[in-house]
């Protein structure tokens, strides 16, 4: 080459020219033939795969100009000198990007087991909830067996609850929900501080008995809010004879200063008792027990929570029906027994 290569101040003009020659030569006849074959526009095919690498095609041109004078003034060494770089670069990048692979099986391998410890947890979490409603509602028909005419009772009453926490948005799973769960079934252990003179007592109670009798919600509530998977229970315990209009016991809370909780409860308690036969009177139909509760709406009663227990009506019948069904059963299978 004599020298001329490194020399030649033409080098960079002609090798540019040549390499753009090349690139429409190129080009024009790879984008002739797709365009034939393909049926498409060539200048679409044009568009979409060599509008874009003329630039491309300068720089690599430029690149194996430099190789060319490399090799022309060093030899070997000059090619050496130009091709080392990017080949330690391609093998640098491989490295990287392969290590960056193995890094992330190795955390989409973590987050598997990380996942699969969470589903295991949660399963635990749910059979531990499920243990604790096993255990309370067992200790509630314990309560209720205390009183012939309120068996039951309390199991119907967390039942009315969720029915209408659910149509006033309440998800079913939350924290409210299952606090709210919880207080419908707990609501009357407090009664284990009151006297069965008392409790079983068909007459009119006397002013000293209603005071005993109104300290039940602040024993149970005392009872029950240091335990910790209870404690949200336990406010609902303590404010379930609260009414609307603040007439209630034992603060006098009214409208929002009562637990949302609290302020279903109070409702599908009444519902119940109405239902329900007492020494003193006979069960209302749940016809005129919806009468009363709405009569009752804004007085005793949260309007909205009247308005959610009216779109759940349905459902509270057949729970108030189901539960009187098989109270039936159950008496008429003991009673051989009891005659016995």
């Amino acid at each position: 080459m004599g020298g001329g290569l490194r020399t030649d101040a033409w080098a960079v003009p002609i090798t540019c020219l040549a390499v753009i020659v090349y690139y429409v030569l190129n080009a024009s006849f790879v984008t002739l033939a797709v365009g034939l074959a393909t049926r498409t526009s060539i200048v679409a095919v044009w568009r979409e795969k060599f509008e874009w690498l003329l630039p491309h095609y300068v720089v690599f041109g430029l690149l194996g100009l430099a190789v060319a004078v490399g090799y022309d003034g060093l030899g070997y060494a000059g090619l050496l000198a130009f091709i080392a770089p990017p080949v330690m670069m391609r093998f640098s990048l491989k490295q990287y990007l392969d290590k960056t692979e193995e890094n992330v099986e190795e955390l989409k391998k973590r987050n598997r087991e990380l996942q699969k410890a969470n589903r295991d947890i949660l399963g635990m979490a749910e059979q531990l909830r499920d243990t604790y409603d096993g255990t309370l509602e067992a200790l509630v028909s314990a309560l209720d067996a205390r009183d012939r005419e309120t068996k039951g009772h309390s199991i119907r009453v967390a039942k009315y609850m969720m029915e209408v926490a659910y149509h006033m948005g309440i998800k079913p799973g939350t924290e409210d929900w299952i606090d709210m769960q919880r207080g419908g079934l707990l609501h009357d252990i407090g009664k284990i501080g009151v006297s069965d003179s008392i409790l079983h007592k068909p007459d009119k109670l006397t002013e000293d008995e209603w005071a005993d009798m109104r300290r039940h919600p602040k024993i149970g509530y005392d009872m029950i809010r240091d335990i910790g998977f209870l404690s949200g229970a336990a406010k609902i315990v303590l404010e379930h004879h609260e009414r609307f209009d603040g007439k209630g016991y034992p603060r006098g809370l009214a409208a929002d200063e009562i637990l949302l909780g609290a302020r279903i409860f109070v409702l599908a308690d009444t519902f119940d008792a109405m239902t329900s036969d007492r020494p003193y009177r006979k069960a209302l139909t749940v016809e005129a027990s919806r009468e009363e509760i709405i009569r009752c709406s804004g007085t005793q009663f949260d309007p909205r929570c009247v308005q959610a227990f009216l779109l759940a009506w349905d459902k509270i019948v057949d729970i108030r029906y189901t539960d009187h069904d098989e109270e039936t059963e159950h008496h008429a299978a003991a009673a051989p027994r009891y005659a016995a």
